[in-house]
């Protein structure tokens, strides 16, 4: 998805998206940023040799748990802090709230974070990319 059309992404109230300066001198402090935010979104049908009395195709059983990832960029000053905020959410191993315009679309409020990669970038002090692949929090 372009980053272009994410307003505002939140992973637990720290936003992904973000760029912060020093005020009317317009120094840049902070960017995070996106470069990826993709849905794997699959239904739930039983296998085609069950049969069904009906019309012999699968009935719906309702879908997955969605699986979601997220690449960014996190530069600046707060870089390390903020890379120390996502890896606290990720050790908790509990739900966090995730905000963004195509989770809202369907519905999905909460998720875990499953994985959590965060790569320094060469010869750049303040400068991170991270990979997050977060799963569907479904109350049971």
């Amino acid at each position: 998805m372009d980053s272009a059309s994410e307003k505002k992404v939140t992973l637990d109230g720290l936003d992904l998206i973000l760029k912060k300066t020093d005020g009317p001198k317009t120094f840049i402090q902070a960017i995070r940023s996106l470069r990826r935010l993709d849905m794997d979104h699959n239904r739930r049908v039983p296998d085609e040799n069950t049969g069904n009395s009906f019309d012999g195709k699968g009935k719906d059983m309702g879908r997955h748990a969605t699986k979601i990832t997220i690449e960014g960029d996190i530069l600046g000053e707060g870089a390390h802090e903020t890379i120390g905020e996502l890896r606290k959410k990720y050790l908790k191993g509990k739900p966090v709230e995730l905000v963004s315009k195509l989770s809202l679309e369907y519905g999905i409020n909460k998720v875990i974070i499953e994985e959590l990669s965060i790569n320094s970038v060469k010869g750049r002090p303040y400068s991170f990319q991270y990979a997050l692949r977060l799963v569907e929090y479904i109350e049971s």
